[in-house]
């Protein structure tokens, strides 16, 4: 091998590549780290949003999949396995939590009263969205706590749960 071939074979950070001789071949699983973290960072991170930002958790879950995917050569690693598992995982949490959330609004009659206050509403009062948005969260927890609470309509403060 000449000198400017040794040159050629050397990448970026010094490392001799898989054709130079004293190096010998690079390992499958070594050639695809860098998707393969970030895959696995991605999952993690769908995971902690389902916690924190519920939308997050989608876009890390879709990015980690990718990664995951991109980083296959002929075998995944076990980090691309891993931030994929994380990324469905994550995925799914997502999409459990979205049903959950559309359920409660249904039927509870809360999307119905949110729709009808949204088409009677006034285009030209700014304040009409905030005022939707509380009366929306102002139904939903006598909706959902008013049972257990024993909270009224009229939104009486309760002094102890009910015990069941």
């Amino acid at each position: 091998m000449g000198d400017n071939d040794y040159w050629n074979s050397i990448d970026d950070y010094g490392h001799g590549r898989s054709s130079d001789p004293d190096y010998g071949p690079v390992p499958e699983e070594y050639l695809s780290t860098g998707m393969s973290k970030a895959a696995m960072v991605c999952g993690f991170l769908s995971l902690v949003c389902v916690i924190f930002n519920v939308f997050g958790s989608l876009v890390f879950g879709s990015l980690g999949l990718l990664f995951a995917f991109l980083s296959k050569r002929s075998k995944m690693s076990r980090q691309a396995r891993l931030g994929a598992r994380l990324s469905v995982i994550g995925l799914v949490l997502f999409a459990g939590l979205m049903a959950f959330s559309a359920y409660t609004l249904i039927s509870t009659g809360v999307w119905d009263r949110m729709m009808e206050a949204i088409r009677e509403m006034d285009p030209n009062d700014p304040d009409a969205v905030g005022q939707i948005q509380q009366d929306v969260i102002r139904d939903l927890e006598q909706q959902l706590l008013g049972e257990y609470y024993g909270i009224g309509q009229s939104g009486d403060t309760p002094s102890a749960p009910k015990v069941i």
